[in-house]
C-alpha cells in the first residue's frame, strides 16, 4: 500500500503587511527635537536637584557650586518652555501622534521648572 504524496505548493500571501503611515520629513525633525527638549529638561533637572541635595548635605558647599543650581533651573526653565511651544506643532504636523505617555511625560517634564521658578520667585 503506497501512499501518493500530494505536492503541496504553499502559495506565498501577495497580500503584504500594512505599512505604517510615512512621516513627512518636517513632522520627524520636529518630533527629534521636541523630544531632545524634553531630555534636555528633565536632564537639567535631575542634574540641579542632585547639585542641590550635594549642597544640602555638605556642611560648607564650595563656592563655586553656589551659582550651579540655579543655571541648571534656568537651562531647564528655557528648554521646557521651547518643549512646551512644540508640542502643538508635533501634533499638525505628525500624521500619526506621538503616544499620550510620551506627550504627558513631555508637558509634566516641562512646566514643573517653570512651576519651581514661580515658587521660588513667590517665597
Amino acid at each position: 500500500m503506497a501512499k501518493k504524496r500530494k505536492s503541496q505548493h504553499r502559495r506565498r500571501s501577495t497580500a503584504s503587511k500594512p505599512q505604517p503611515p510615512v512621516e513627512d520629513r518636517r513632522g520627524e525633525a520636529l518630533t527629534v527635537a521636541w523630544t531632545l527638549t524634553m531630555m534636555a529638561t528633565l536632564g537639567a533637572e535631575v542634574v540641579g536637584a542632585a547639585a542641590r541635595g550635594v549642597m544640602a548635605l555638605s556642611a560648607s558647599p564650595p563656592t563655586r557650586l553656589l551659582a550651579f543650581p540655579g543655571l541648571m533651573l534656568l537651562t531647564a526653565t528655557v528648554t521646557g518652555s521651547l518643549c512646551l511651544i512644540m508640542t502643538p506643532f508635533v501634533y499638525r504636523l505628525r500624521r500619526v501622534p506621538p503616544p499620550t505617555v510620551v506627550t504627558t511625560l513631555a508637558v509634566t517634564v516641562s512646566v514643573l521648572p517653570i512651576a519651581i521658578a514661580v515658587m521660588m520667585a513667590v517665597h
